[in-house]
């Protein structure tokens, strides 16, 4: 997904996995950080950082370090990570204190569906998932999108807009209200 950023947006890429977006993001802007909880993926993202020559303050750490981070985002970004969260009522209130005046929170392809029965469930799609759930530990949830809304909504964001990714996945965009 393609992120409108300028050189002077304060960025943090939340679970940023193997860095594709983070690097994308370190070509736009001064002031990149990225939160990831794998030590293995922050060491890898650190190289290819080091091998491109960009910068970006890498932090080990599970979602809720970004309270540790004395500044606010222009653009906090979830790219399919947001689903690994084990308190997301409490990350959503934490988010909106995170951002600037101005700053948005983009979930692009995130776990969010309709039609379910419940708020959220676990997801075990395919063989992976389930791996990263009974090996690694990983929560693995399917938030019904109803649920989703309602959580923006009590942590007083609202979705700027949606859209639909390119394998089908709705994407949003939240800002503050």
């Amino acid at each position: 997904m393609e992120v409108n950023a300028s050189k002077n947006d304060t960025i943090i890429d939340m679970g940023f996995g193997h860095g594709f977006s983070l690097l994308n993001f370190s070509k736009k802007s001064n002031k990149v950080y990225g939160l990831e909880v794998s030590l293995q993926l922050h060491e890898i993202v650190t190289a290819l950082l080091d091998e491109f020559d960009l910068k970006a303050n890498l932090i080990v750490g599970d979602f809720f370090g970004i309270q540790n981070i004395n500044i606010k985002f222009d653009i906090i970004y979830f790219h399919a990570s947001f689903h690994h969260c084990n308190d997301p009522v409490r990350l959503m209130a934490l988010l909106k204190r995170k951002l600037t005046k101005n700053g948005r929170v983009i979930f692009a392809n995130e776990q969010i569906g309709s039609g379910m029965k419940y708020p959220w469930n676990i997801c075990v799609q395919n063989m992976d998932a389930l791996l990263a759930v009974c090996k690694r530990g990983w929560f693995e949830v399917q938030y019904n999108e109803e649920f989703f809304l309602e959580l923006l909504e009590r942590s007083g964001l609202c979705v700027d807009r949606t859209f639909n990714s390119d394998s089908g996945v709705k994407n949003f965009i939240v800002k503050q209200k």
